[in-house]
């Protein structure tokens, strides 16, 4: 592989991580749009009647450059002053929404805002996402990220919550070890676990770790094991866990608690357990006891302890970089981030390929651009496209929507601030202040943002292809009756792996945990339902 030129500057200290509103770059736009109704929205090309909308927003580590960056924008084009309402404590926002106390405009919390949308506490968002800015050509619905856009529509057909943040999570990989390890072009990124596994072997039997992690946080499963499960099941199955569907012998879509059964949990869990399981030395050593900063510090060549040796790979976020930044500086590291490699066990599901190297050569095809491969149906390589551009994301954790009791004057100020949010010309201002961060709308960072090696590593493998893989913490049964991937087990899975318990003991534990909840989780979904209604 071709060495990335290593560049480190300070602008690496604003934050590149996930947060409560991303942004991103496009050409010089008015901000002005035409809802389909007529209305406008985005504010008008110069300034009138003036104004202030204001927004509740969770304070995470973004700074406040783009804030007043696009404050200033938008006060120049409409006349309207935007006031930025911090908010330091998780649920704050959504306490005051809830309780019809939000005197702010528009919400931008951590986490999520079903309950609200449940009791009619927020406004119907379906014109913004219906308004098409000024100098574009597609509307906000068509240009965004089509998964999330499908996964905000609400059981009346509305849609009230938009998404802030275009964060993704998946392996990174650091070129230096690797080069250290095997040469400087004579080695590949890895495209199935198979691969990904052997090269773990190899990279042992020279006296690396293929992995540094940490049992502290459950990055493993919940970034990569959710999606390797998504691969092998495909996103409509297991989107549908989390509304408590599973597909019987006969195909159809039936409620119960064999949604613990679904074959790509097994799968995901088997193949993380390969990785993680101490025993089988991938992991670094000291991973039951290093804190998360200090995992990242091993994978950045920093060593533990009395432990020097190198890791190749870790499970983490676009926000490393800029999180590590101070390590980085003393110890320069040439890191990017990849795709997730496909589950091998996803060939012999697919009667077109059947073998790895089959499977392998298709993910090759997929990466190149390609719509078809010679041999392997129509259907089959959908499958894997699908596979392989998934990647997790915390992008729906960070909501934005408009408290419905606000007055009209206001929701409408609101209104064209979001569609003026999703324009081009915000996206840009934002992008150039993030350094390449963006929004789910449709924007692909070009080359007039400056953005680090490692962020352009991202944006390279995750771009407007990327389809996204997050628990669907939209269904009733999650955010009312508690459903939880693994209900009696707990969030520790990767710390249970590490330790070598089996697969077969999680989902033996974790089917007792459904069948004692499985009431609570149906009432939850009957209660919504009536709700809604």
């Amino acid at each position: 592989m071709k060495r990335r030129k290593q560049v480190l500057s300070l602008f690496a200290a604003f934050v590149l991580a996930a947060g409560t509103l991303g942004g991103c770059g496009g050409q010089d736009t008015t901000g002005t749009a035409e809802l389909e109704n007529g209305d406008s929205a985005g504010g008008q090309e110069t300034p009138s009647g003036g104004g202030v909308v204001s927004v509740h927003y969770s304070a995470g580590g973004f700074g406040n450059e783009w804030m007043d960056a696009i404050s200033q924008d938008y006060k120049t084009l409409t006349g309207v002053n935007v006031k930025w309402v911090p908010s330091y404590s998780t649920g704050e926002i959504q306490s005051l929404l809830n309780s019809e106390q939000e005197y702010n405009d528009i919400v931008m919390p951590l986490l999520n805002m079903y309950q609200a949308q449940d009791a009619h506490m927020l406004e119907d968002l379906t014109p913004v996402y219906d308004a098409v800015c000024e100098g574009e050509s597609a509307a906000i619905k068509e240009k965004m990220n089509q998964t999330l856009y499908e996964y905000s529509l609400a059981g009346d057909g509305k849609r009230y919550i938009m998404y802030g943040s275009n964060s993704v999570s998946a392996f990174c990989y650091n070129a230096d070890t690797l080069n250290e390890a095997f040469g400087e072009g004579n080695w590949q990124l890895p495209r199935t676990t198979n691969e990904l596994l052997e090269m773990a072997k190899e990279l042992t039997g020279k006296g690396y770790y293929a992995f540094s992690a940490c049992s502290g946080i459950n990055y493993n499963w919940d970034y990569l094991g959710v999606v390797w499960w998504a691969q092998y099941d495909g996103l409509e199955s297991y989107n549908n866990f989390y509304k408590g569907l599973y597909q019987d012998e006969a195909g159809e879509w039936q409620q119960g608690t064999k949604i613990n059964d679904a074959p790509g949990r097994r799968v995901a869990l088997e193949t993380l357990s390969e990785l993680l399981d101490l025993k089988n030395g991938y992991l670094h050593a000291y991973a039951k006891y290093m804190n998360f900063e200090e995992a990242q510090a091993a994978f950045l060549s920093n060593g533990y302890r009395d432990d020097s040796k190198k890791a190749a790979f870790m499970v983490n976020g676009d926000w490393l970089e800029n999180e590590m930044f101070s390590w980085l500086i003393s110890n320069p590291q040439n890191i990017g981030m990849m795709r997730a490699p496909v589950v091998s066990e996803l060939a012999q599901k697919l009667p077109t390929i059947q073998t790895e190297e089959k499977l392998a050569a298709v993910v090759a095809a997929v990466d190149e651009g390609a719509s078809s491969c010679d041999g392997v149906s129509d259907e089959d390589f959908a499958a894997v496209q699908q596979a392989r551009l998934m990647c997790y994301t915390a992008t729906p954790n960070y909501p934005i929507g408009i408290p419905s009791y606000r007055p009209e004057e206001q929701k409408q100020l609101a209104k064209d601030f979001l569609v003026y949010l999703c324009s081009e010309r915000a996206q840009k201002i934002y992008a150039k202040e993030l350094k390449g961060l963006t929004m789910p709308y449709g924007y692909e960072v070009d080359e007039t943002i400056s953005v680090s090696d490692f962020i352009r590593t991202k944006l390279d493998a995750f771009g407007k292809d990327m389809i996204p893989v997050f628990p669907n913490n939209s269904s009733p049964m999650m955010y009312r009756g508690g459903l939880a991937e693994f209900p009696g087990v707990g969030n520790a899975i990767d710390g249970k792996l590490m330790d070598g318990e089996s697969a077969d003991s999680i989902l033996a534990a974790s089917a007792q945990g459904m069948e004692a909840n499985w009431e609570n989780y149906r009432k939850a979904l009957e209660t919504s339902q009536t709700t809604a209604q």
